[in-house]
Order: structure tokens, then C-alpha cells, then sequence
């Protein structure tokens, strides 16, 4: 795997330029949002039911990390090889040669 790249080399600066604008106009429709929410109940009923967001949020589980970043580096749990990124594998902390793909 080759170093990460910058989101920014995604980004086709024109159409970005274009959308800022638009950023712009949707912030001013967020604010009112924002103001009609904070004067509600906090219930949804998007899907026809009614809850709130605490019970949603209790309710969810917490994203899976994927791969862990040591900047002074660590051993990879199969082959010992000291590295600065490590992938999780079955449990362990591998590098990216020990790392089934």
C-alpha cells in the first residue's frame, strides 16, 4: 500500500469553487433549521415511529477500527517487524506484508 493520499487531489477545484457558493446560501437555511429544532421536543418521526435521539444514539455501536498509526512505530504481532502502521487481523496487530487482503 502506497502512502495516503490528500482529499485534496480528489477535488476538482473548479467544481468546488462552484459549490462554495452554494455552501454559502445552505449555511443561512441551516441556521433556520437549527433555530426550529432547538424549539422542538427532540422527536423524529421520520418513519412513522416516534424516538428520540438519546435512544438512538445509546443504541448504536461504536465504529470498528480498521488500522491504528504508531509514529515511533511498533511491532507487528506476526513477523516482529517494526512499522508505523498496523492493520488489525483477526485480532492482532499486523503490518500491511502480514495483512490478508
Amino acid at each position: 500500500m502506497t502512502e495516503d493520499a490528500s482529499i485534496d487531489e480528489f477535488v476538482d477545484r473548479d467544481a468546488a469553487d462552484a459549490t462554495d457558493a452554494d455552501a454559502a446560501d445552505d449555511d443561512a437555511v441551516d441556521e433556520r433549521t437549527a433555530d426550529a429544532d432547538a424549539s422542538s421536543d427532540g422527536t423524529e418521526s421520520g418513519d412513522g415511529t416516534e424516538s428520540t435521539v438519546d435512544e438512538r444514539v445509546a443504541s448504536a455501536s461504536p465504529a470498528a477500527s480498521t488500522s491504528r498509526f504508531e509514529p515511533d512505530g511498533a511491532a507487528c504481532a506476526s513477523c516482529g517487524e517494526v512499522v508505523e502502521r498496523l492493520w488489525l487481523a483477526d485480532g492482532d496487530d499486523v503490518c500491511e506484508a502480514c495483512k490478508p487482503w
